[in-house]
């Protein structure tokens, strides 16, 4: 089974399994949190509806003839300071675009699907492709300056920190690697499980020293940024055996480190000791974002909740009734939510309480990025927009 037929299957089992798969609670676990009851849909929003302002729509991967449910999992990557997109597509191109107009400055062909979210640092993109290879391009030019070969097929964001890139590979792999040279520094690998796996790979998060990254095995680790020597390590699987991937990206706030096991739940951790402070037992898990002191949680089976950060308890919970939330983005008053086969939600973030939505094509497999006034989306039918939102 080639790697980029693997993540399709793994795409449909996740959209799939939401319909067998029940947020429950586990019992005997003094710092696990029940989830409560869908919060009414006829409760008062904090925020007015917004109104999206589409201001531009660039076409960067074509459908094929024959291509029935196109996919895109490329989120794009906004930099700010000047106003560029880079972004990879189905087949296999990285671009960079200019976000005040949607104009093309550059693209490549790479040597298979990218997947992955591009990162960049010291004037390089770095991003991976489904059939193993790892590049480095000059961001100005988009010529290639390294690449490497792996075992395995790269899905998500890698790193830079510190002269270094860090990514991680199908095959549970985490690779520290010279960001100039692409040299391999140090590996950690996790034995595999040999029971199911629902998702890809987990970004690993670089801070104060250590690499946190989450495993297909339901573990998260933390390594010695210099060595790859194992810091800590905790069991995210919430006592179960299947489905229990850490794949979803970890998110270091304070004193802690926030972590989601797919149907293991969602957890809070020390990051310094990798102690678990609490545990909210949801199943499912297709993504969790924070957002000051809320942390937001998709679930496979068309739930999305909000809760506290402190200990865990449940703000609000919302269920969607047709489509399964994918991916989410959170602004100061709402919260961007995409269906990978219908349309993107909005909804106010205080409440839960659903104000628009939008349905431009087929659905949407990654998350809404923004820049200072401007939101950009990437469709799967490998359409890119740029818009604005207006209250």
């Amino acid at each position: 089974m080639t790697d980029h037929f693997r993540s399709r299957v793994r795409t449909a089992l996740l959209i799939g399994l939401g319909a067998v798969l029940s947020a429950g609670t586990l019992a005997g676990c003094a710092a696990s949190q029940d989830i409560e009851k869908e919060a009414p849909y006829d409760r008062e929003p904090f925020a007015t509806r917004p109104h999206l302002k589409i201001s531009w729509r660039q076409l960067v991967n074509p459908p094929g003839a024959w291509e029935y449910r196109p996919r895109e999992y490329s989120t794009p990557h906004y930099r700010k300071s000047t106003d560029e997109i880079f972004v990879g597509t189905d087949d296999g191109m990285l671009l960079k675009v200019r976000g005040g107009d949607g104009e093309i400055l550059w693209s490549v062909k790479l040597d298979g699907p990218i997947h992955a979210e591009p990162s960049f640092g010291d004037g390089r993109v770095y991003v991976g492709t489904l059939t193993g290879g790892f590049y480095a391009v000059d961001e100005a030019t988009g010529e290639t300056l390294w690449s490497t070969e792996i075992d395995g097929s790269i899905e998500s964001r890698a790193s830079y920190a510190q002269g270094r890139v860090f990514y991680t590979t199908s095959n549970d792999d985490l690779i520290a690697a010279d960001a100039a040279t692409g040299k391999r520094l140090w590996s950690y690998r996790r034995p595999a499980p040999e029971y199911f796996t629902i998702k890809e790979t987990a970004k690993p998060v670089v801070e104060e020293g250590s690499v946190f990254c989450g495993f297909a095995d339901g573990v998260m680790v933390s390594l010695q940024i210099d060595t790859g020597e194992v810091l800590w390590q905790s069991d995210l699987s919430g006592g179960k055996t299947e489905f229990i991937d850490a794949d979803e990206d970890p998110v270091v706030a304070g004193s802690r480190l926030f972590a989601a096991s797919y149907d293991g739940g969602l957890y809070a951790l020390d990051k310094t000791s990798g102690e678990q402070i609490w545990q909210v037992p949801l199943s499912g898990i297709a993504d969790f974002i924070y957002g000051e002191d809320t942390l937001y949680a998709a679930t496979a089976n068309g739930r999305l909740v909000a809760v506290g950060a402190e200990d865990g308890t449940t703000r609000w919970a919302f269920r969607f009734t047709d489509n399964s939330p994918v991916a989410l983005t959170a602004t100061e008053l709402y919260l961007f939510v995409s269906t990978a086969s219908g349309p993107m939600y909005v909804l106010d973030r205080a409440t839960g309480y659903p104000l628009m939505k939008w349905d431009p094509s087929t659905g949407f497999n990654t998350r809404v990025v923004f820049g200072s006034t401007a939101g950009f989306a990437f469709s799967n039918r490998g359409y890119l927009y740029g818009f604005d939102v207006a209250y």
